[in-house]
């Protein structure tokens, strides 16, 4: 069954999806996943949606195509036999992203069942006050010589203290997988997001998807697999998600899922799996010749505050969500500024009023999100991108960009069916 209506606000005027975080949100799919192992002891807000008899469920995949909008969903899947099985032999509805819309984010989120106000790995760079700005992947500095914050005696639980569903479930006597790409496997974020969890390396989707079949066979005990594609994002960024290239490589992930994991997965396995399909994030086509650029060395931009070893602390996020660091007594005037600037290009909010308007998650903020949030928010609008001119000229140059709060980035679709169903 395929849902079409959507439970989220939408501002008429900016075009805005703010994350439905009280109920369709990817933010409670972590509450399903324990929800469906421990139903006595777990609750979901999504509990409503899936309608599907979990009983003599003993094992559940979640897959994650990484950049997979529910408008590109719905534009491919009656053209794609594994999609097109999903809304006929399982359930599929629309729910919104976190904000920002980023994967670094919103696998945090997935994996913790936590608001990026509560978690505060929000964005692939952020600002840690120990340190300056880091790339939270590799938990390294970003300067020229990229270097490791380990090495330098750094502890990557600065960046997060908390816990994962992967050590509830252990406790619960269920064992945990992730499989995800090589590159990403072993690096300090992976360690903290998914510890506890056996870390499955893959080179390519193919051999991803072959891998979890494998091990859903080899495990008879209760089991839960976190499997994260990322290819689809990638051509994503370089040819768009409009291209035909976004298209194939759909395609492609979908025909090897049907092949090598429903078709030929046994009988015995296929019935006691449980498929939870989502993405975290969409994806919006943009001109990168069209970007708006700002130049950090002129007004409003030397208006930033001073951070560690008293240099000016660098905007973080992408060109979809921007994240500012404003001296406070400079606050309003760059607001103001900013405003004039490139009011018509983008929103510009104090980070403060997004708080109090849920945009990071609801209720209090943790104060190291606030820390490395900044003070100020540039918000662009529908396919707009705003960035910085550097001292290396580097400019914009993907066709795909995501982070923002345009439905294209912000609403993705949750498929849930059993293994078995999906064979027939």
């Amino acid at each position: 069954m395929l849902t079409l209506q959507t439970e989220f606000m939408q501002n008429k005027e900016t075009g805005f999806v703010f994350p439905n975080y009280a109920k369709n949100c990817i933010l409670n799919i972590p509450k399903t996943v324990l929800n469906i192992f421990e139903p006595k002891k777990y609750q979901s807000p999504l509990k409503n949606k899936v309608n599907m008899n979990s009983k003599n469920i003993n094992k559940v995949a979640l897959i994650v195509v990484d950049g997979l909008g529910f408008n590109q969903f719905l534009r491919h899947h009656e053209q794609n036999r594994f999609l097109s099985n999903l809304t006929s032999k399982g359930e599929v509805y629309p729910l919104t992203s976190v904000y920002p819309s980023q994967t670094t984010n919103a696998l945090t989120t997935l994996n913790t069942g936590l608001t990026p106000q509560e978690h505060g790995l929000f964005e692939y760079f952020i600002y840690l006050k120990e340190v300056g700005v880091v790339n939270a992947l590799r938990f390294e500095r970003i300067d020229a010589k990229k270097r490791n914050l380990v090495e330098e005696g750094f502890d990557p639980k600065i960046m997060f203290k908390g816990r994962n569903i992967q050590q509830t479930l252990t406790q619960e006597g269920i064992q945990t997988f992730t499989h995800m790409h090589t590159s990403n496997a072993s690096n300090a974020c992976t360690k903290l997001v998914f510890e506890g969890s056996t870390i499955v390396p893959t080179l390519k989707t193919s051999d991803a998807i072959v891998k979890l079949r494998k091990n859903i066979e080899k495990n008879k005990g209760s089991a839960y697999f976190f499997v994260h594609l990322e290819t689809l994002d990638t051509i994503s960024h370089e040819y768009g998600p409009q291209s035909a290239e976004f298209t194939a490589e759909l395609q492609s992930i979908s025909h090897l899922l049907q092949k090598e994991l429903v078709e030929k997965i046994n009988a015995e396995s296929a019935s006691e799996t449980l498929i939870l399909i989502t993405a975290d994030h969409g994806a919006v086509q943009v001109d990168p010749n069209q970007t708006t650029y700002q130049n950090l060395e002129a007004a409003p931009l030397l208006n930033r505050a001073f951070g560690k070893n008293r240099k000016r602390i660098l905007p973080t996020g992408g060109p979809r969500d921007i994240f500012l660091h404003i001296k406070d007594e400079k606050l309003a005037e760059t607001k103001q500024a900013l405003s004039q600037k490139i009011g018509k290009k983008a929103q510009i909010l104090e980070t403060k009023e997004a708080i109090q308007n849920g945009l990071f998650g609801v209720g209090d903020a943790n104060p190291e999100f606030i820390e490395r949030a900044g003070n100020l928010l540039i918000l662009p609008y529908k396919k707009e991108a705003v960035w910085f001119e550097g001292p290396d000229g580097r400019k914009i140059d993907f066709l795909g960009q995501h982070g923002g709060l345009s439905e294209e980035e912000m609403v993705v679709p949750f498929a849930i069916a059993k293994l078995c169903d999906l064979k027939r």
